[in-house]
């Protein structure tokens, strides 16, 4: 499936990157310039990857790097949502691959 036809079927905005520093940077570019929720970035390749505590990292080829807006007001308690984001692609991804899928909290698999 193309990533036209999946944002058409899904509603949903992708965003496709072969290589960037990090898609949350990426996504921040987005909403800054009017992106509204409903938008994945996707990349295969992060060079500039932060993780906890500031942590850099790069993340090599041949894995999956996201970054999602949503729209989430405080009262729906975004860290709630993090969670049950990453045991549902986590899930997701046993489902259809059946490789068992580890998750390192916060958010990633």
């Amino acid at each position: 499936m193309r990533l036209q036809d999946l944002a058409r079927a899904s509603g949903w905005r992708v965003e496709h990157r072969p290589e960037t520093g990090s898609t949350n940077d990426v996504a921040g570019d987005i909403l800054a310039a009017g992106a509204s929720a409903r938008t994945v970035v996707v990349a295969d390749r992060q060079t500039r990857g932060r993780g906890r505590e500031g942590r850099a990292y790069e993340s090599p080829p041949g894995g999956l790097y996201v970054s999602l807006l949503v729209d989430a007001a405080p009262a729906d308690r975004p860290g709630l949502v993090v969670a049950l984001v990453a045991c549902a692609a986590a899930d997701a991804i046993e489902a259809v691959s059946g490789l068992a899928v580890g998750i390192k909290w916060p958010n990633e698999l």
